[in-house]
């Protein structure tokens, strides 16, 4: 039990210490030969050809398929620039085109033929995508491979935190494993259960964060979808907001002549004071309409800036995102001409007003 001990201590250094090996299973590997060789202390009557497989170097670091938006954005980036395939819009979605120009670009390479975006193809990328010529380069260029050394920052962080979990998973998994088997007598069985089981739940803990991913996008796609339900509505407000507008106008148009009129007949002498009375009651409606309809007006206008803001707080996630920037240039125009029919309508209140004075005026 006390060389049990000692091989806890031995893997709890190395997961502190961050001594871990690239490959999770040399831990598992390692562990159950130093388990062997505590229980078995007869080391020196081993054959030269066991000693030869113990000593065997522990298997090459896989190359490991990514499917995180980041890491696929920054190789359709590249792939465009290299100038394979026909990848027109860069979205971060692995689709027929980008697998097409992915394999041709291995093909070109010699590398595996594989067709999916991986650590080893980013490496490739980013080697294609270095400046070949001793001229300095050109601002287009700098700013480019800038955003695309950013974007595998980015995505090479992610891989990391993903693949830590799914380590400390199987070392946990392992070292359980180690133990059940010492209680049990039957080290490789535990080993192997405690194993497992370990890299289950790191592999569960990897996939929670691609679940928040897949929600934040989500999230995007609803308030997209939500913005553009709101510019289609707007767009029949403006229209009828537009129209009414148009209405008192006419209105205010077609009772100047009136006005004129009855100003020539009053000073005849005529009494006309239900006539006059009538016509300052349609100002005075008029006047009612048009508050309400600067009050609409202004109600449209905090709509359009909520979704702006909206879109902004998207845009600061997603840069890039060509659809964001059209949607947000169609709520822009659409404030500015709800702004514009809000003038309107603030110009016809002292026409409206001074028609009143003028009516009233006739009656004193």
């Amino acid at each position: 039990m006390t060389n049990m001990y000692k091989l806890l201590i031995v893997l709890l250094v190395m997961v502190l210490g961050g001594c871990l090996p690239a490959d999770p299973s040399g831990i598992i590997s390692g562990g159950t030969q130093l388990l062997s060789a505590i229980n078995n202390p007869a080391v020196g009557e081993n054959t030269a050809a066991e000693q030869g497989q113990n000593t065997a170097p522990p298997p090459p670091r896989q190359n490991i398929r990514l499917t995180d938006k980041e890491s696929i954005i920054f190789a359709q980036t590249s792939l465009r620039k290299l100038g394979y395939g026909k990848i027109k819009v860069v979205d971060g979605i692995y689709g027929k085109k980008t697998r097409s120009a992915i394999l041709a670009f291995q093909a070109d390479k010699g590398l595996a033929p594989d067709g999916y975006v991986s650590d080893g193809l980013l490496e490739e990328l980013r080697k294609a995508c270095q400046p070949t010529t001793g001229g300095a380069s050109s601002a287009t260029q700098i700013a480019a491979q800038t955003a695309g050394q950013r974007a595998g920052e980015e995505s090479r962080i992610a891989r990391e935190g993903k693949q830590l979990l799914v380590t400390m998973g199987v070392v946990g998994g392992a070292t359980g494993g180690v133990i059940g088997g010492v209680a049990a007598d039957n080290k490789v069985v535990g080993a192997a259960v405690g194993t497992a089981v370990g890299a289950g739940a790191g592999v569960t803990a990897a996939s929670i964060i691609n679940a928040r991913t897949r929600e934040k996008h989500q999230k995007y796609i609803a308030d997209y979808n939500r913005i553009e339900e709101n510019i289609k509505a707007t767009d029949k407000k403006l229209s009828a907001l537009q129209q009414e507008i148009d209405v008192v106008d006419s209105r205010i148009a077609a009772r100047r002549s009136r006005i004129a009129a009855l100003q020539k007949r009053t000073a005849k002498g005529k009494k006309l004071q239900a006539e006059i009375e009538g016509m300052l009651a349609e100002i005075e409606k008029d006047m009612q309409r048009n508050k309400k309809l600067s009050a609409r007006a202004r109600e449209n206008i905090g709509v359009l800036e909520k979704d702006i803001a909206d879109i902004d707080r998207n845009m600061a996630a997603e840069p890039d995102n060509k659809e964001l920037k059209n949607q947000k240039d169609n709520l822009v125009k659409r404030k500015n001409s709800m702004q514009a029919s809000l003038r309107k309508i603030n110009a016809i209140t002292p026409k409206l007003e001074n028609q009143k004075e003028n009516i009233a005026s006739l009656l004193s």
